[in-house]
């Protein structure tokens, strides 16, 4: 997923949401 598209869970934007582990940034409901 691309940092803008919608989440298919729970409709956030993802990017909005998210956390970084390892230097890769993950959405999370």
């Amino acid at each position: 997923m691309a940092k803008g598209d919608p989440c298919d869970l729970c409709g956030s934007t993802w990017g909005d949401v998210d956390q970084e582990i390892g230097g890769r940034r993950y959405h999370f409901c």
